[in-house]
């Protein structure tokens, strides 16, 4: 109780919610005090003795600068998608680069430069060290079910990669997986004695399932009931995994590639995950700079893919 004989002292809040919740931080350390609304002044405050005014206030410059933060992280967690509007211009991206696939398959029958003789990836190609086409293979589809197939997972999908990371980060380490599941389906058919295709961006598509795999690392005590911890830990990678069992295992596929984008997916997660906690005030910049980097890629490959045919 706030002992009546002693001098007391009015510390204004910012509002109603900061009041509240610097009187219950107060009530946590023991001192007394009174919320309080002033009607004359429209103010919100807590009313205290004069000999704990010092430590309140310290309390309550700990009070703000703890809002300041969490608004900050918030911020900071959302990239680019930190407004309604850059929630669409991202899909739009993710759109964009999806109607590109869906272009580059239509035209490909009709056109005069013969796309799939330029960009598709085989046994001939690689052994001619043509290896921009580990790019270029995986912005062409091979039949109207394959393409169909890859736009509406790839639209989920790489989606929520960017909305977890950033549309910049999302695409381009999406795409980078994709590149990597093809080294890995080329390595695996090197010695092979049979001719091999492949094309399609199904290694991207797992990758960006995989991207969506990291979760905050919290140490396990010795006392924790390490079973339901560990889930929880890693639920991200379960549900990935699970998701991955359903749609990437088709033996008729190309399930080499898809577990490969896959697991490099879910290291580039882990990976994005400890780099952008050391760098959340720059992951706009770098939102922007990764896609300009992947806008820069996918067409260096076609120039060379032209130049080196032509």
């Amino acid at each position: 109780m706030i002992d009546n004989s002693s001098d007391m002292t009015f510390i204004t809040t910012s509002g109603k919610k900061e009041c509240m919740d610097l009187a219950l931080t107060l009530f946590s350390y023991g001192i007394d005090c009174i919320p309080n609304f002033v009607e004359r002044e429209r103010k919100w405050g807590v009313i205290v003795c004069q000999t704990d005014e010092r430590k309140s206030l310290h309390l309550l410059s700990l009070l703000k600068l703890e809002q300041k933060t969490e608004l900050s992280n918030i911020s900071d967690q959302s990239g680019l998608e930190g407004s309604i509007s850059l929630k669409i211009f991202m899909n739009g991206i993710v759109l964009g680069w999806l109607a590109f696939l869906a272009f580059l398959f239509v035209v490909s029958p009709a056109d005069d430069f013969q796309l799939n003789r330029l960009g598709i990836l085989n046994t001939a190609t690689i052994n001619e060290a043509q290896y921009f086409r580990l790019i270029t293979s995986i912005c062409l589809h091979g039949d109207l079910q394959h393409l169909s197939l890859n736009l509406i997972f790839g639209f989920v999908f790489i989606s929520l990669a960017c909305w977890r990371h950033g549309t910049g980060i999302g695409l381009l380490f999406s795409l980078l997986s994709g590149i990597g599941a093809n080294c890995v389906y080329c390595m695996y058919k090197f010695s092979s004695q049979h001719n091999w295709t492949s094309l399609g961006a199904s290694g991207m598509i797992f990758g960006s399932l995989g991207l969506m795999a990291s979760a905050k690392a919290t140490n396990l005590g010795p006392n924790s009931k390490q079973l339901i911890s560990l889930f929880r830990k890693h639920r991200s990678v379960i549900g990935v995994v699970s998701l991955f069992g359903l749609m990437g295992l088709n033996p008729a596929s190309n399930w080499v590639a898809h577990l490969a984008g896959l697991l490099l997916g879910i290291v580039l997660s882990f990976f994005l995950e400890k780099s952008l906690a050391r760098g959340n005030g720059y992951q706009n910049l770098v939102n922007i700079m990764s896609l300009i980097i992947f806008l820069i890629i996918v067409w260096a490959s076609w120039a060379l893919a032209v130049i080196y045919i032509s």
